[in-house]
């Protein structure tokens, strides 16, 4: 009885610790994926930035 009882809580832990693993890898692609969308959308507005100072500078340049 106490063999299968090992053999028994061997698999159950074995079990949560593959659980434990899957869980922490979706985690990090959780991350991965907030982290990706920031750097996009700061991409997108520093691009907007820039843009917005190139038209200013040529406002400027016309107007003066």
């Amino acid at each position: 009885m106490n063999r299968w009882l090992k053999l028994i809580l061997r698999a159950y832990l074995g079990w949560r610790a593959i659980r434990a693993y899957k869980h922490a890898g979706q985690r990090c692609r959780n991350l991965y994926e907030q982290h990706r969308a920031l750097g996009i959308e700061l991409t997108r507005a520093l691009r907007a930035e820039r843009v917005a100072g190139e038209r200013m500078e040529e406002v400027l340049k016309t107007n003066s």
